[in-house]
């Protein structure tokens, strides 16, 4: 039987009318990348500041 790792990228983002959805895709994208840098079954989260 084979092995299953996880690598997970998570974001936040507190909405208000300039909230752009592109702003927490890309961040979320940027955690998960940072995770699988840090190696397997890891999970790096991430935050969108307020403009």
């Amino acid at each position: 039987m084979g092995v299953v790792t996880v690598s997970l990228g998570v974001a936040a983002l507190v909405p208000d009318a300039q909230s752009n959805p592109t702003e927490l895709i890309a961040a979320s994208d940027a955690a998960l990348y940072a995770a699988k840098e840090r190696g397997r079954n890891q999970v790096q989260s991430g935050f969108v500041p307020q403009s």
